[in-house]
């Protein structure tokens, strides 16, 4: 999953980024550090931060609490990101 998870936001695994105060490879960050296998609401908050998309605004809104639902259950970071995609995103940008 993390190499799928590289390649589709065109990022480097040798990268350096910050994880629990440590510089380490981003492959290993990813791995070790990071959650990528279940998608929560406040992950699409923080990914929404950084997006401008209508669909994805309407998920969040609490008055569609049930569509979210539906569009969590089953799905991972990687859907997310393929069904929103951003025009460009930074690995230095990650954050738990």
């Amino acid at each position: 999953m993390v190499d799928e998870l590289l390649e589709t936001l065109h990022f480097n695994g040798d990268d350096a980024v910050s994880s629990d105060g440590k510089d380490r490879p981003l492959y290993d960050a990813l791995l070790y550090d990071y959650e990528i296998t279940t998608l929560t609401r406040p992950m699409l908050h923080k990914y929404a931060a950084l997006h401008d998309n209508p669909k994805l605004e309407r998920l969040l809104d609490e008055k569609h609490k049930q569509d979210l639902a539906g569009y969590l259950y089953g799905r991972e970071i990687i859907d997310l990101i393929t069904d929103f995609p951003l025009c460009r995103f930074e690995s230095a940008r990650l954050h738990r």
